[in-house]
């Protein structure tokens, strides 16, 4: 039985797009996934799930039911439904070690993608790279995904405070010339 969660079916260097294996049951924001791959699998983080028709001349509607009971009185209406993720790469494994740059080549299409382990988020967490490459994206909202990813990460750290410290550090060096999204980073970090 296969663990994959997507598959991917649009794919740049920089993100890919893919489609969740269930309705509904995206990732969470912010979280770290890998693409199988024969070089050894491209990370990228969660910024942006939707769930839309597949039939763009018919759009969903407001029924005014429960979804239970819609499911059970229109079931037609759900095989329509699609749920996609969006993943900005922010690096990839290469003999079984982390690299927090891009890959060489982008994620291949159909490829699947699954959740990154507890030792993967402890060993892309470490690296930080990934806080630069967020900032300096084009994915919306850059500063609420900066934050959500130091969240889920900090639970795979050996010491915690001491991974914030780095965080603080490195987001400081950033932004430097702007103390206000710093404050604000770091506030979201902390709820």
């Amino acid at each position: 039985m296969s663990d994959h969660i997507g598959e991917v079916i649009e794919s740049k260097t920089t993100q890919f797009t893919c489609e969740a294996v269930k309705l509904h049951q995206a990732p969470d924001f912010g979280s770290f996934v890998q693409v199988d791959s024969s070089e050894g699998g491209i990370v990228g983080v969660v910024f942006n799930t939707t769930t839309a028709s597949t039939d763009p001349a018919r759009r969903p509607m407001a029924y005014g039911q429960p979804e239970e009971e819609l499911r059970r009185k229109q079931p037609q209406i759900f095989y329509l439904l699609r749920t996609y993720f969006d993943v900005l790469v922010v690096g990839h494994y290469q003999n079984n070690k982390y690299l927090g740059y891009l890959p060489p080549q982008p994620a291949r299409i159909h490829s699947f993608v699954r959740r990154c382990t507890g030792e993967q988020y402890r060993q892309i967490g470490q690296n930080l790279n990934f806080i630069s490459t967020i900032l300096a994206s084009g994915c919306e909202p850059r500063d609420e995904l900066v934050a959500a990813v130091v969240r889920s990460s900090s639970a795979y750290q050996d010491d915690v405070i001491g991974y914030h410290r780095r965080v603080g550090n490195e987001l400081r060096r950033l932004l430097a010339a702007d103390y206000e999204r710093f404050k604000s980073i770091i506030r979201r970090i902390r709820q």
